[in-house]
């Protein structure tokens, strides 16, 4: 049974709740859960305190009391005792913009600050006509209704049947709960909302209402669980690693969403989404007729110090098998939260030897204490060693939770929520005892895999050995950038260097390093990177830096643009809630080198950064190159691969970089060849195109030539077995045409999969901007 998304039908009796134990860095020992029995050891969950809750402008004032919502100035931020959400701003009607986000970031407040939770999943709003037509957000302010603070965004609405339309953000009630209103006032036509939600390094799980609707999403990357839930059922579909839920406002209802955004918010969910069902969705309240539930996981022996307690992971699900909610529970501490009066659950966990165990729990007993952790450890020895990319998992249940948070030796390193980089062998770790599923990728193919068993107390040893010989493409390197203090500014930029070199065959498995001078504005969440950098450099920046930080991204472009020579700019991705629409504008003021295209957010945004580079080469008289940010999972692909640069001349990386004499892709490289087409001429003329891949061999695909302007020509390729094809393609340029860029593109499956039969394109390579006339 899946019991991520499987969809359960309501059972109008009572409620019968199934609570899986998914373990997380712990496991059980073959003790069944008992009564609760406190010790002096175990940590009282504290009392929550009298919410007070508040609206306000973050301005100079605010931030200078508050430092850490100095990078969100001129924005709104929703507050509390414990939380503090600051709303999307809103963007320049002239960005063309149909989805806004509805959150910049989230923030938690700890013993002594206030701490963002990193690992939180884009949501961005659409709001339509029912015939497609998208509402312009125009304007936001603070209300306070019943002594309650209300923070209101406008959208522009030019039918009078819609009326006034309004987003209404507020807590709910006295709880850690926001519920979000779209509301109509004087409306009588429908209007159609839809959420986007970019779940990032976590793992959905869909809350089922029907067999075919739903009520929301949880995105969980334990211990942190973040949840979307709406009273009105739901219809979710997938694209581009994105998730859509959208629903049709009725006028008159409460049309509304709440957000669980946190651990102590998603206390509440189980009973909620039975309310919810019980209502058939027509209600949104805090549950009322709920008890407090709870159980206790205790410390293990010898107990370990508080910051290094681990924890294990509640699933609860319904006797049909649909999902209701997750909770990661602490070593020593009583999880408490409330579920419906009558219902009646069961806890599903591990013992000793990973095969799950079940205690029921009802109205007569609504205690119980899990058994204590039982770990063991495992050594993995990688032959040849070379940077690669770890993935272990539940080897039995699906839908488990991932170890990469957890193992992953930097947060950098992360690439899904079960996927991790790598670089030094052996790699050690403790784990919960259970059964695994090892793999080891380089990025271009599977390198070992090896099902393992962890026993209690047990260190178990892997040797891998790779499977196979690397590809013969091009050097492949993949950019990792190391993660120091920003006051420093002088980071090294890695180069991963995998693979075997065309004409000697040698095996090349290094990390070359580039320094990288680095400006970073933290009221816009923006970074600029400028290399090849020293520390002669750092020190003639310091001695021009300017102290005004709306001066400090164009000035270090100036610093940067008038060494000898010129220092190439690179401009980073923008955090996670930045208005791309800001974006768009702040790269086009700052005219970079280079911009990252590949793993900015989520792999969807990788058009709208292509287009900004286009729009740059529109304006620069030099070609425009590209660069990967982080790796991402590309989907449509038999496995989870990992866009690098391709560098066909590695001897020299530097000029390589500086030069753009390389190519993007997955498994996929493009070179062109000289001579280039000549600019100034609508003529018919021949493009020579190499390219190399490892993803045709089953598919065909399509070499796709554009201009700084946009699309010029494709051609389509068959199937074949060849991983090298030499290509001579027709083109026609415009009188105007000063640029080319080359890219590799494969037809995948849709959100609906093989019954809908649509295809949509995914971008397995490409190569820089090259200067007509000459190499680039």
């Amino acid at each position: 049974m899946n019991m991520q998304t499987a969809p359960g039908k309501f059972c109008s009796g009572s409620i019968f709740f199934m609570i899986v134990l998914w373990p997380l860095a712990c496991t059980s020992s073959d003790r069944a859960p008992t009564p609760v029995e406190w010790t002096e050891n175990h940590v009282e969950a504290p009392s929550p305190p009298t919410i007070k809750a508040f609206a306000k402008l973050i301005d100079r004032d605010l931030a200078a009391s508050q430092p850490h919502l100095r990078p969100h100035q001129g924005q709104i931020v929703l507050g509390q005792n414990q939380l503090q959400l600051v709303a999307g701003s809103v963007p320049p009607l002239s960005g063309g913009s149909v989805f806004y986000p509805v959150l910049s970031a989230i923030y938690k407040a700890t013993d002594k600050s206030w701490q963002q939770q990193t690992w939180q999943p884009s949501l961005d709003i659409n709001i339509s006509t029912m015939n497609g037509e998208s509402l312009a957000l125009i304007g936001q302010d603070i209300e306070h209704h019943n002594n309650q603070p209300h923070l209101i965004s406008f959208f522009r609405s030019s039918k009078p049947e819609l009326g006034a339309v309004r987003l209404d953000m507020q807590w709910l009630g006295e709880s850690p709960l926001v519920k979000i209103s779209i509301v109509q006032s004087g409306g009588t036509a429908p209007l159609r909302w839809i959420l986007r939600l970019g779940s990032g390094y976590g793992a959905e799980h869909w809350i089922p209402f029907d067999q075919k609707r739903f009520l929301g999403v949880t995105v969980s990357l334990f211990p942190d669980v973040f949840t979307v839930l709406s009273p009105m059922p739901l219809s979710i579909r997938t694209e581009k690693q994105q998730t859509y839920l959208s629903a049709v406002t009725v006028p008159g209802r409460d049309n509304a969403f709440v957000l669980l955004p946190g651990r102590e918010a998603v206390l509440q969910q189980a009973a909620l989404v039975a309310q919810l069902k019980q209502c058939r969705g027509d209600c949104l309240r805090v549950p009322a007729r709920s008890e407090t539930w709870q159980i206790q996981l205790p410390w293990r022996q010898p107990m370990p110090r508080l910051d290094k307690r681990l924890f294990q992971s509640l699933f609860v699900h319904d006797a049909q098998g649909a999902f209701i909610s997750t909770l990661p529970i602490f070593e020593g501490e009583p999880l408490k939260w409330n579920l419906p009066a009558d219902a009646k659950w069961e806890v599903l966990y591990p013992d000793s030897q990973g095969i799950l165990q079940k205690v029921q729990f009802d109205q007569d007993q609504r205690t119980a204490q899990l058994p204590p952790l039982a770990l063991g450890s495992v050594q993995v020895q990688l032959k040849p060693g070379r940077p690669g990319f770890i993935d272990i998992r539940d080897a039995v249940r699906t839908g488990s939770v991932g170890w990469a948070r957890q193992l992953a030796s930097r947060p950098s390193d992360i690439l899904t929520a079960h996927v991790f980089l790598q670089k030094t062998w052996p790699f050690t770790a403790q784990l919960p005892a259970g059964d695994y599923q090892l793999q080891i990728r380089d990025g271009m193919q599977r390198l070992c895999a090896q099902r393992f068993t962890i026993l209690p107390g047990r260190h178990q040893v892997i040797s891998c050995i790779s499977e196979s010989p690397s590809p013969e493409l091009s050097l492949r390197a993949n950019l990792s950038l190391d993660t120091v203090p920003s006051d420093e500014m002088l980071q090294a930029a890695h180069f991963q260097a995998i693979g075997r070199l065309l004409r000697t065959g040698k095996e090349i498995s290094s990390a070359q390093e580039i320094p990288m001078l680095i400006a970073e504005d933290h009221s816009l969440g923006l970074s600029l990177r400028a290399f090849p950098a020293d520390e002669s450099l750092r020190r003639s920046w310091l001695a021009v830096k300017p102290r005004d930080h709306t001066a400090l991204l164009p000035a270090f472009a100036k610093f940067a643009q008038d060494q000898n020579p010129p220092l190439q700019l690179v401009l980073e991705c923008p955090q996670i809630g930045f208005q791309f629409e800001d974006y768009r504008w702040m790269a086009l003021t700052l005219e970079p080198d280079m911009i990252e295209v590949f793993g900015c957010q989520q792999y969807e945004m990788m058009d709208a950064f292509l287009q900004v580079a286009h729009k740059l080469q529109q304006k620069s008289s030099h070609p425009i190159k590209l660069a990967t940010s982080a790796p991402f999972r590309g989907r449509g692909l038999e496995t989870d691969f990992i866009p690098a640069l391709y560098i066909p001349q590695p001897q020299n990386l530097l000029n390589a970089l500086r030069n753009g004499e390389y190519s993007l892709g997955l498994r996929s490289e493009i070179l062109v060849t000289d001579p280039l087409p000549t600019s100034g001429t609508s003529e018919p003329q021949t493009l020579g195109v190499v390219i190399r891949s490892y993803d045709m061999k089953d598919q065909g695909a399509l070499i796709r030539i554009h201009d700084q302007y946009g699309f010029l020509t494709e051609l389509a390729l068959p199937p074949g077995r060849n991983t090298e094809q030499k290509l001579q393609i027709p083109v026609r340029l415009r009188p105007s045409s000063r640029f080319l860029r080359v890219e590799l593109v494969r037809q995948t499956l849709g959100p609906g999969g093989k019954e809908d039969g649509m295809t949509q394109p995914f971008l397995l390579a490409t190569s820089n901007f090259l200067g007509l006339n000459g190499p680039p």
